[in-house]
């Protein structure tokens, strides 16, 4: 009878054993992928510096944790670590190390929201013969109210930086045969996705994987 009883216990064991097991994946597929997002966002010159044609289309991406923590903070003011940058224009792409991002975010009743950097140091081929060496991007909310808290953003769209006063600009040196050369545009395009994202990272999908197939394979072991 003792017998008996403990052979029927074993699979509701091993199963809750592989429920775990799965459960145990699944949350380490979260963590793999929480917090990083990719900001994307385009414009047009309308200073082309005599490199570009008017109104010359560039895109940007700008990869960083939502969830890191400030390298500084002075006030309302804070300097996070970034993850990758790439800029491209006229099919042309530009690499750099990762950057440092600046955030403001406003006090109760003054100053405004800000997303900031200044990026030096670009790998990439030359463009109309001029090479990348510099880009300012800057994000400001006269109206403090873009941001909520000392943080990256994980949500903002262009309609945040819309209001008179505010300022959504890309602004490029580049180094010339006869020196620098400045050419600065409007942002028209601003998206940010991740986070929670629809798609993990492969390894973190590698991690659900293997707490699978570790639950099958010790239910499978423990019926012989």
């Amino acid at each position: 009878m003792i017998s008996h009883n403990i052979a029927g216990l074993i699979p509701a064991y091993m199963t809750r054993l592989m429920v775990v097991s799965i459960v145990v994946a699944a949350v380490a597929v979260q963590e793999c992928r929480a917090g990083v997002v990719t900001l994307r966002y385009g414009g047009v010159f309308t200073n082309t510096g005599g490199i570009f044609a008017a109104n010359t289309e560039f895109v940007g991406e700008l990869t960083y944790d939502t969830t890191a923590t400030p390298i500084s903070v002075a006030g309302n003011n804070g300097a996070f670590p970034g993850d990758a940058f790439q800029f491209s224009v006229l099919g042309n792409q530009y690499t750099s190390a990762p950057p440092l991002l600046f955030v403001q975010d406003a006090l109760p009743g003054s100053a405004s929201d800000r997303l900031s950097k200044t990026i030096t140091g670009y790998s990439g081929p030359p463009t109309n013969g001029a090479q990348l060496f510099q880009i300012v991007f800057d994000l400001t909310d006269q109206s403090g109210t873009a941001f909520d808290a000392l943080e990256l953003p994980d949500a903002l769209s262009l309609a945040d930086f819309q209001q008179p006063g505010d300022t959504r600009f890309v602004t490029t040196l580049w180094t010339t045969p006869t020196g620098f050369a400045i050419a600065s545009g409007e942002i028209t395009s601003l998206s940010i996705t991740g986070g929670g994202g629809t798609v993990p990272e492969p390894s973190c999908l590698a991690v659900f994987a293997v707490g699978i197939v570790a639950g099958t394979i010790r239910r499978k072991r423990r019926r012989h």
